[in-house]
This record gives structure tokens, C-alpha cells and sequence, in this order.
């Protein structure tokens, strides 16, 4: 068995804190949306997971 931890991807929290180097949580978001960046990754990631175990239980 093969156990896989997977964070969520890119949020416009992520993205804020790093456009300024991580020196200020200012604009950050109480729910932020997922970025164009964050929406490749799940797609990256949901064929990875179809390649390597398509009957695998979530």
C-alpha cells in the first residue's frame, strides 16, 4: 500500500506571501481562491494519480 500526503495548491495567499518575500501578511485572504498556478497543479496532480493507482480510495 502506498500512501500519498497531498496540501492543497496554489492559493492567492501563497502567492501574495510570496510576490513580497514573505515579510507581511497584508492582503492576504480569510478564503482565498485557487490560482491559475494552483488549478495546473491539481490537474498535474489528478493524472498522477490516475497513472499511478486509477482504483485508488480517497
Amino acid at each position: 500500500m502506498q500512501l500519498y500526503y497531498i496540501r492543497h495548491a496554489q492559493s492567492e495567499n501563497n502567492a501574495i506571501l510570496e510576490r513580497n518575500g514573505y515579510k507581511s501578511e497584508e492582503g492576504r485572504h480569510a478564503d482565498p481562491q485557487i490560482t491559475t498556478m494552483g488549478f495546473e497543479q491539481a490537474k498535474l496532480l489528478a493524472e498522477f494519480l490516475a497513472r499511478e493507482n486509477p482504483e485508488a480510495e480517497i
